[in-house]
């Protein structure tokens, strides 16, 4: 478990440069997505990877709400053109 909230941290520092840049709360992207990794009970990774007939797959799961419309996305200007370059 130890291993895995480093990991989990590392994931979530990219994520949250976009929830904030989006004008979202990263507060809550982080709690939700840091109680998702309990979910089973142990602290677990967000990613898994496997081989699979000879081919390699990695994949993240974690469940977020954002918004795009509304509040602070449709009033700060950063957030504006933040969406704008993602085509939002």
């Amino acid at each position: 478990p130890y291993r895995a909230v480093t990991h989990n941290k590392g994931i979530m520092n990219g994520i949250d440069s976009v929830v904030l840049a989006t004008g979202n709360d990263f507060r809550a992207i982080e709690a939700g997505a840091h109680a998702y990794a309990t979910k089973s009970g142990q602290y677990k990774s967000l990613t898994h990877c496997e081989i699979k007939d000879g081919i390699f797959r990695f994949w993240i799961e974690i469940p977020l709400a954002l918004g795009t419309v509304g509040g602070l996305t449709s009033l700060h200007p950063m957030a504006k053109l933040s969406l704008g370059m993602l085509q939002r």
